[in-house]
């Protein structure tokens, strides 16, 4: 509804749907779709049939790829959504709650934000985001199984502790290819 509304929305304030309303197939036959970032959308695309009056949404859903987590409980959510963790794409986007994260089958990261998470926004800055996911290929070519991330915002440090008790620190603020030689020779030795 929340994706319906918003296409409304543009439709109408378009130069042609205040002309025809959002009652007619001319309205979205001439309006181009696009789609506002708070939406959980990756993509849209509406396709008309004048004869017929039709109109088709094709919409796509952003892909879940990691959940984020608060690093302690949430205050201020209710007893059920205490945890208050959050499915998140891979462009950082809050896509919704999400369970809470443990394990490695999905990515969880645990931060220390005091802000809420709200769907729409973004957790992380790009340069971020993307320091952190070749942080989780560097840790999946190198066959570290994280089992826990934690991520302290002051410092931009990322703490990976993996299945077998290995702490790995990163700074999101460097480029992973800095520390390549520190981890090598953990690679080498054999330690998982």
């Amino acid at each position: 509804q929340h994706v319906l509304h918003a296409l409304q929305s543009r439709a109408l304030g378009s130069f042609v749907g205040h002309y025809f309303g959002i009652d007619s197939v001319l309205t979205w036959m001439l309006s181009s779709p696009h789609l506002p970032e708070n939406i959980p959308l990756a993509s849209i695309r509406v396709t008309t049939n004048i004869w017929n009056r039709e109109l088709i949404i094709y919409a796509t859903e952003r892909e879940r790829s990691m959940i984020w987590c608060p690093s302690t409980p949430r205050k201020d959510l209710g007893r059920a959504e205490q945890v208050g963790c959050v499915w998140v794409d891979n462009q950082g986007v809050i896509l919704g709650d999400a369970p809470s994260g443990e394990g490695q089958l999905v990515p969880t990261v645990f931060d220390d934000a005091t802000t809420p998470f709200i769907v729409g926004q973004r957790v992380i800055t790009s340069p971020v985001r993307d320091a952190l996911f070749s942080i989780f290929e560097f840790l999946k070519a190198s066959g570290i199984t994280a089992t826990r991330v934690e991520l302290e915002r002051a410092t931009g440090d990322l703490r990976v502790t993996s299945d077998a008790g290995l702490i790995v620190f990163f700074n999101l603020r460097n480029n992973i290819s800095d520390f390549l030689p520190s981890i090598d020779p953990v690679r080498s030795s054999g330690v998982e």
